[in-house]
């Protein structure tokens, strides 16, 4: 008996009203996980880091999402953002809006906040997941549209990870 496990990734967005704390819209999103996070789930399944991966660090963790501004094609050779506006770490604070939760079996969810006083002005089109303990390696990477970022708006970003 053969069993395979698969992983992939996908995102919400929530559009929240910054007065009111109202959701006004909800987006979901598919990504592509690129080969620098294949190559992360790889060897922290098999607790190494070989010394011939140079793009590979120790720390296997899950650590920040990033949001840009290009609208440049996903691709999986991808290892950063076309042009990253703001990186916020993932660290279990619900004070900031920042957590990670343990949805199910399957499931780990990643959150941020990006508030009513960051990135006014600014269209996010890109968004990332990323290790960046040792060194900054991107996980995966999509494209958001055009969001318009505004002090009327937060978003909530839920980047999940799925193991199937």
């Amino acid at each position: 008996m053969s069993e395979h496990v698969k992983i992939k990734t996908d995102v919400q967005i929530d559009t929240i009203n910054a007065k009111t704390g109202k959701v006004i819209d909800t987006k979901h999103y598919t990504n592509m996980i690129v080969d620098t996070g294949r190559k992360m789930h790889r060897n922290w399944a098999a607790n190494i880091a070989p010394a011939s991966d140079s793009d590979y660090n120790v720390d296997t963790r899950i650590t920040h999402i990033a949001v840009g501004d290009s609208n440049t094609a996903v691709a999986k050779t991808q290892t950063a953002l076309g042009n990253q506006l703001l990186i916020k770490e993932i660290y279990p604070t619900p004070d900031t809006g920042c957590g990670i939760t343990l949805v199910n079996n399957e499931t780990v969810q990643f959150e941020i906040l990006i508030d009513d006083t960051e990135l006014n002005g600014n269209t996010i089109r890109e968004m990332g997941l990323f290790s960046h303990t040792f060194t900054n390696f991107m996980i995966s990477r999509l494209l958001t549209g055009n969001l318009s970022k505004s002090s009327d708006v937060q978003f909530l970003i839920k980047y999940r990870v799925i193991y199937s």
